[in-house]
């Protein structure tokens, strides 16, 4: 495996942020986005895209929270597709708290120990992530599929899966709260089952094959089942 700038850190930094890694406007919607990480995807064998570490930010780039413009949201949002996408996470200091920082050398500041704490809504945010991802194997070492793409409401979500369970994934990249609906049916989800977001423990049923839930804006839904 390698640092995946070019399946992970470059896409999802154009679709979140509008830019770049290097801060360079550059915006792509969810269409683009499948594609790009289909592409990717396509180039390794499904072991190496595994061992591929995704990173919001490196040494090498303008920090993630930086290229979003301080919105710590957009922070969450790139958090949740970090821990719940293909690959294994791999977190550049200071980025799980939201720390600023531009081009190289500033994007190697000194990290803020005052930040260290789950009483910071982004750090509690990781640390209920890396939870989530070492419960779940599916989300390490599952099967991948597109659920939705979503270019009007900003939406984008994939399923996640093993023979044992079923993730679907709901990324919200738009600022306000949306009603998603997802194809449950397509994960083999079953009428009538009960699937609860692992992030804010809410619970939803699925009716007809589809499953409606409720995505905050800048953040995502995990829907175990």
């Amino acid at each position: 495996g390698a640092m995946n700038y070019n399946g992970f850190t470059n896409p999802v930094s154009e679709w979140i942020c509008g830019v770049d890694e290097n801060g360079n406007s550059d915006s792509i919607d969810e269409s683009t986005l499948d594609s790009w990480l289909l592409g990717t995807r396509a180039d390794l064998p499904v072991d190496v895209q595994e061992t591929m570490t995704n990173e919001l930010g490196t040494h090498d780039t303008e920090r993630f929270a930086t290229r979003c413009g301080g919105d710590i949201r957009k922070t969450y949002l790139g958090l949740i597709f970090q821990f719940t996408y293909v690959g294994t996470p791999g977190i550049y200091y200071g980025d799980e708290y939201g720390m600023q920082g531009g081009a190289d050398p500033d994007d190697r500041r000194t990290f803020d120990w005052s930040q260290a704490t789950t009483g910071n809504a982004a750090v509690a945010l990781t640390q209920k992530l890396i939870s989530i991802r070492k419960q779940y194997p599916e989300l390490r070492i599952g099967s991948y599929m597109t659920l939705s793409v979503d270019t009007a409401d900003h939406v984008y979500a994939f399923g996640r899966w093993d023979a044992n369970h079923r993730i679907a994934v709901v990324l919200n990249n738009g600022s306000s709260t949306k009603s998603v609906t997802i194809p449950a049916w397509q994960l083999s989800i079953l009428d009538g089952s009960a699937v609860t977001d692992l992030l804010t423990g809410d619970t939803y049923q699925v009716t007809n094959g589809n499953l409606t839930v409720s995505v905050a804006g800048y953040y995502g839904a995990i829907l175990e089942q």
